[in-house]
C-alpha cells in the first residue's frame, strides 16, 4: 500500500515536471518570437534595441515585453505620420497636375512598413514642402497672368501674341484708363 502511494506520488510529480518543462519551452518560444518582433520593429524604425534578452532571469526577460508594446505603439504612430504625409503628397501632386483633389486611398494605404526611419520621413516631408512651394508658385503665376490680362487689356495681349485682329473677332478690352 505504501509502495503504491509512493508510486502515485512519483507519477504525479513526473507529470508536473513534464508540464512545467512544456510551459517553460512554450514561454521560451514566445520570448524568442517577441525578440524577433522587437528586432523587426526596431529595424523598421531605424532604432537599436537597448537591452539584452540573454541576461537576467526568466522573470526579467518577461518584463522586457513592455519594450515590445512601446515599440508597437511607436510603429503605429510612425505609420500614421507616413500615411498622412503620403496622402498630402498625393493630393498636392494631383492639384499640380490639374486633376483636382485626389481621393483618399484608405488609412495606411501604400505605407512601406519595413522602412519607417526618421530619415525617410524627413525626405518625404521635404518632398511635400517642395510640392507645396510648387503649388503655391503655380497659383501665384496663375493669378499674375489673370492680373496681367486685366492690367494690359486683351488688345495688348492679342498684339503681343501676334494674332491678327482683322479677322472680325475682337476681344473685349479692359483698360484701367
Amino acid at each position: 500500500m505504501i509502495l503504491q502511494l509512493e508510486q502515485e506520488g512519483l507519477d504525479i510529480y513526473c507529470k508536473k515536471v513534464e508540464m512545467t518543462r512544456k510551459y517553460q519551452a512554450e514561454l521560451h518560444r514566445s520570448l524568442a518570437d517577441g525578440q524577433a518582433q522587437i528586432a523587426a520593429i526596431a529595424s523598421a524604425l531605424g532604432e537599436a534595441t537597448s537591452f539584452s534578452w540573454a541576461r537576467g532571469t526568466l522573470r526579467d526577460q518577461i518584463s522586457a515585453v513592455n519594450v515590445l508594446e512601446e515599440l508597437s505603439l511607436k510603429k503605429q504612430e510612425r505609420v500614421k505620420d507616413f500615411s498622412v504625409t503620403q496622402s498630402q503628397i498625393a493630393r498636392i501632386s494631383s492639384e499640380i497636375a490639374g486633376n483636382g483633389v485626389a481621393g483618399n486611398a484608405g488609412e495606411y494605404a501604400g505605407v512601406d512598413e519595413t522602412d519607417l526611419t526618421l530619415k525617410r520621413l524627413g525626405e518625404l516631408k521635404s518632398h511635400l514642402e517642395e510640392l507645396h512651394k510648387e503649388n503655391v508658385l503655380k497659383s501665384v503665376i496663375g493669378l499674375d497672368f489673370s492680373l496681367l490680362l486685366v492690367i494690359i487689356g486683351f488688345d495688348a495681349l492679342w498684339n503681343a501674341l501676334g494674332l491678327d485682329q482683322d479677322d472680325g473677332v475682337h476681344p473685349v478690352t479692359w483698360s484701367m484708363a
